[in-house]
């Protein structure tokens, strides 16, 4: 019963928003500061068009300060990504013209959370794995140092950071749980929220729905996580920019809902919940999934029957 004003108050729980509706409603709001959020998905599947529209959507909507740390994207690209969400023109379509040029130029000029995004976005490249988790704290404690400190801290991604070699530990796995213990624990210590990707394992490529257990590498880094999402495409969907999201784990609400069929493009990072088939588990999911496989069935036996008349 100790300190029950600040327990019940309404910031006990401080939320940074996703810039998407619908999993805002599932996270209660998004996530917290303190809190470390993982997204699992497979190679090619559009993590970094995700992150970066969680990026954008924090610094923008939720006016917060947001770090978006990579390795195997050069600056300029992730930077026209964050142009191709602004002015709906894919980033491969940004230099295709001098037309194109000056009209991305001219929307920029007058986009209404331009400075928002200037005085709230910082983005940063280091090289893949250098780079450790105390790294990390060491080079945001210089940014707060010097007046820049971050709610939100995108790493892209955890496979990319280096694991500090620890003689108690046999093999890479543990290394793997220590390094996401200490991601946690930063989010903890500088009050900070976390959304760190991990790839998809190999049974994950092309998956309808991706669970926990098809993450890479150790289970520990699911088990510490506050929030875990997972991302999943088939190859009709990577070619019709479609996508599946499901909230696996969700330490502050319910998890479980899955949200099939969403608008997702890479080359404009935005994302459309609204448009999706929606389910409250794995096992409505694959409910849904069956009955519309056996419509599906059942129109091609139509058709056959037609066409044989």
């Amino acid at each position: 019963f100790d300190n029950l004003d600040e327990v019940l108050s309404e910031k006990a729980r401080e939320t940074i928003t996703t810039g998407i509706p619908e999993l805002d409603a599932v996270l209660e709001g998004g996530i917290g500061k303190g809190e470390l959020g993982m997204i699992i998905a497979p190679s090619g599947t559009g993590k970094t068009s995700f992150t970066t529209n969680l990026a954008a959507a924090a610094a923008t909507i939720g006016n917060s300060k947001v770090l978006q740390i990579v390795f195997e994207d050069r600056v300029t690209q992730i930077q026209r990504k964050h142009i191709g969400r602004i002015t709906n023109v894919e980033s491969k379509d940004l230099s295709k013209s001098l037309e194109v040029i000056n009209q991305v130029k001219g929307i920029l000029s007058s986009y209404e959370y331009k400075e928002q995004i200037e005085n709230n976005l910082r983005i940063v490249r280091f090289p893949t794995g250098e780079v450790s988790a105390q790294y990390l704290e060491n080079y945001i404690g210089k940014l707060i140092n010097s007046g820049f400190k971050p709610d939100l801290t995108i790493i892209d991604y955890f496979e990319c950071l280096k694991h500090i070699p620890d003689p108690s530990v046999t093999n890479s796995w543990e290394l793997e749980g220590k390094t996401m213990r200490k991601l946690e624990a930063l989010a903890s210590k500088l009050n900070m929220a976390i959304w760190v990707p991990t790839q998809g394992g190999k049974d994950s490529i092309g998956s309808e729905l991706v669970t926990m257990s098809q993450a890479g590498g150790s289970v520990k880094k699911s088990q510490i996580s506050h929030i875990v999402i997972s991302i999943a495409k088939t190859q009709s969907d990577m070619a019709n920019n479609k996508a599946t999201v499901s909230v696996l784990k969700n330490r502050s609400g319910g998890s479980g809902k899955i949200w099939q069929g969403i608008d997702f493009n890479n080359g404009t990072c935005r994302m459309d919940f609204s448009c999706a088939t929606e389910a409250d588990n794995a096992i409505t999911f694959e409910a849904l999934k069956d009955k519309e496989n056996k419509q599906i069935a059942k129109d091609l036996l139509h058709n056959f029957k037609m066409q044989g008349k």
